[in-house]
């Protein structure tokens, strides 16, 4: 049982890694990337293919894993080295990283501390934090794509910004 197992998979891997390589290669920004979100989607699909096996639209499943995973390696890559939480929305400092390598570790800590602070937000305060500050989209396109009143959407921009910068100050204002 367990050789048909493997190699039902083995047989439903080759079919549609080209399939989602496409796909995600439009979403990446390198081939070698789009290879590694396809082989990790891959192996989630293998350690769920018990139930997967079952599904009636396998291919699709694999799919969204994909571009899942894609979506939240692109929003990782643009989080390193994005600090607009500092107060006034700017940076510590405009030196190079190679002028001065304090400056370049005070920022790779802070780039770290804001990545932790994001996660420990609120769902919707991080998700409005990031397309209005990353994606750049406004708070009325915000609020159609997440199906929310607008007030609200605001609301919750200025918590979720809040809370950072409190807790930005609490660790680095002296």
């Amino acid at each position: 049982m367990e050789d048909s197992f493997l190699e039902e998979f083995e047989r439903f891997f080759k079919e549609n890694e080209n399939v989602l390589y496409r796909i995600v290669r439009g979403v990446t920004d390198s081939k070698d990337t789009a290879k590694e979100i396809v082989i990790e989607a891959m192996m989630a699909v293998y350690e769920r293919w018990e139930k997967v096996r079952n599904f009636d639209n396998r291919t699709g499943y694999a799919v969204r894993i994909a571009i899942n995973r894609a979506k939240k390696r692109y929003m990782l890559k643009k989080v390193r080295g994005w600090l607009v939480f500092l107060p006034d929305d700017e940076m510590l400092s405009k030196e190079s990283p190679l002028e001065n390598p304090e400056t370049a570790a005070l920022q790779s800590e802070q780039e770290e501390w804001l990545k932790r602070e994001l996660e420990n937000l609120r769902a919707n305060e991080k998700r409005i934090i990031l397309l209005k500050d990353i994606d750049k989209f406004k708070f009325e396109e915000i609020s159609s794509i997440l199906n929310l009143k607008l007030p609200t959407v605001k609301s919750i921009y200025r918590r979720g910004k809040v809370k950072l910068k409190e807790r930005w100050e609490v660790k680095y204002a002296q």
